[in-house]
């Protein structure tokens, strides 16, 4: 059998309204994804369509992860789970993270990264950014994604305009 974190890992990101952290930055969409015991891979995003929606967004996730038995993420361990945290809190509710294991990939890539220049004598400058690794490592190049600096601003434009348009690419960038 599996060990027991290694029975659903759920695999997690999240957009944000800004990169400071702080009580006043939401996750605005998350990005939860699993593997079914049917083999599928399922993917839930949980959209924040105002402020006044987070109770209900953090009730949610809080669901998927009662279920999960590790987390999964790219720079979660310092930015999405800390600021997740943060937000529970702010809304008095219990932490869903707290006791979970969580494999950050961001670490072992940048390992990983450096001993590929080493091994190929190359200075790589490219920094270790998931797009540049999905490029260098995967061979996989995103068309038309949306730049995480824009992301903030194409929420914001959403909350005063309830133009839902600009937000489409940030949907498929998190998914």
């Amino acid at each position: 059998g599996l060990t027991a974190w290694a029975r659903r890992p759920v695999f997690f990101d999240v957009e944000t309204t800004g990169l400071s952290g702080g009580a006043g930055t939401l996750a605005f969409l998350a990005a939860c994804g699993w593997f079914e015991d049917d083999g599928g891979f399922r993917v839930r995003q949980f959209f924040l369509a105002g402020p006044a929606g987070e109770p209900a967004m953090l009730d949610a996730l809080a669901e998927v992860f009662g279920g999960a038995s590790m987390i999964v993420s790219f720079n979660g361990r310092t930015f999405d789970v800390p600021l997740m945290e943060t937000r529970w809190a702010f809304h008095r509710r219990p932490c869903p993270t707290d006791d979970l294991p969580h494999f950050d990939m961001l670490p072992p890539a940048r390992q990983l990264w450096a001993r590929r220049d080493a091994d190929t004598a190359v200075a790589d400058t490219a920094s270790c950014s998931l797009s540049s690794l999905e490029r260098a490592v995967l061979g996989f190049h995103r068309v038309g994604d949306v730049p995480g600096l824009e992301i903030p601003g194409r929420y914001f434009h959403f909350l005063r305009s309830g133009d839902a348009g600009a937000l489409a690419g940030v949907i498929e960038h998190n998914q």
